[in-house]
C-alpha cells in the first residue's frame, strides 16, 4: 500500500534521485521536478498528496512555488526544505503555508516523521474545506 504521493522539488539532480530511491522505498510514489516551473506544471497535471520543496532554485524559488499552489488549491500540504536554516527563513516559508521546514542536509528520520505529519494534517485540511452534507 502506498504511503501517498510525494513530489520533491529540488535542482540539485542527484538529491533528487537519492531522495526519490528513499522515498519509494519508504512506500511513496515519487514524482520529481528539478525546478520552480516543472514543479508547477507537475503539480497542475499530478495533485500529488505532498510537496517536498527545496527553497534556493533557479527562476521560480520554492518559496515562491509554494504560494502559487497554495491560491491553487488551499488543501495542499507543502513541506519546505533549505540549507538556509536562519529563523527568519523557516517562519517565512510556514507563514506562506508550509506544514513544515526540514534543513539540509536532510535527516532521514526527521523527514519521514514530518512527512507522516504533514498526511495526517492534509486529511484534516481536506476534511474541514469539504463542503458540508
Amino acid at each position: 500500500m502506498s504511503q501517498g504521493r510525494i513530489l520533491i522539488v529540488d535542482d540539485q539532480k542527484d538529491l533528487l534521485s537519492v531522495l526519490g530511491s528513499r522515498l519509494q522505498s519508504a512506500g511513496y510514489e515519487v514524482l520529481t521536478a528539478a525546478d520552480g516551473a516543472a514543479a508547477l506544471l507537475a503539480y497542475d497535471l499530478e495533485r500529488p498528496d505532498i510537496l517536498l520543496i527545496d527553497v534556493h532554485m533557479p527562476e521560480i524559488d520554492g518559496l515562491t512555488v509554494l504560494r502559487e499552489i497554495r491560491e491553487l488549491d488551499p488543501a495542499a500540504t507543502i513541506v519546505v526544505m533549505s540549507a538556509d536554516v536562519r529563523e527568519e527563513r523557516a517562519k517565512l516559508a510556514l507563514e506562506e503555508g508550509a506544514c513544515d521546514f526540514i534543513p539540509k542536509p536532510l535527516d532521514f528520520d526527521c523527514l519521514e516523521n514530518s512527512l507522516l505529519a504533514a498526511m495526517i494534517a492534509r486529511a484534516k485540511r481536506v476534511r474541514e474545506l469539504a463542503p458540508s452534507p
